[in-house]
C-alpha cells in the first residue's frame, strides 16, 4: 500500500499511515482490526488547517480518492 501513495507509517491504532495527499495536506488513516467485540474499523483525520485550503465539499472528495487508493 504505502509504494503506491506518498505514506509513511506511524504508531497509531492497529495500522496507521499519515498520506501526503498535496505539498502540507497532510491525511492521517488509522485501521483497527476486528475482535470478539467490535467489527473492524477506519479513520481518516485531516489536519484542521486544511479547512483554510478547502471547502467541506473538496475535502469529502480528497478522503474518497484516497480510500479508493487503499
Amino acid at each position: 500500500m504505502l509504494e503506491r501513495l506518498p505514506a509513511k507509517r506511524v504508531e497509531q491504532g492497529d495500522i496507521g499511515i499519515v498520506v501526503e495527499a498535496f505539498a502540507k495536506v497532510p491525511a492521517m488513516i488509522t485501521l483497527w482490526r476486528k475482535d470478539e467485540e467490535f467489527s473492524p474499523e477506519a479513520n481518516m483525520l485531516f489536519d484542521k488547517s486544511i479547512t483554510g485550503i478547502f471547502c467541506t465539499e473538496d475535502i469529502a472528495v480528497l478522503a474518497n480518492i484516497i480510500a479508493i487508493q487503499l
